[in-house]
């Protein structure tokens, strides 16, 4: 269920960032969760950073956003 609300998100955040943001600005998601965030910036080409307390959340994060950003090249 929160795999789907993910992708949701991030479907909804792209449609933000088509808007308001041009390709090479940085975005800066300071409570990365699940990568949510910076995987709508990823998909449009933003340069992302982000911080996460957990180790286990970030680790998965990472696994997650690095598929992603294997699937964009």
């Amino acid at each position: 269920e929160d795999g789907i609300r993910d992708v949701e998100r991030s479907r909804g955040l792209g449609d933000v960032y088509k808007r308001q943001a041009y390709p090479g600005q940085v975005l800066l998601d300071p409570f990365l969760g699940s990568g949510a965030i910076i995987e709508a910036g990823l998909q449009h080409n933003l340069i992302c950073k982000g911080c996460e307390i957990d180790k286990a959340i970030y680790a998965t994060a990472v696994d997650r956003l690095s598929k992603v950003k294997n699937e964009a090249n």
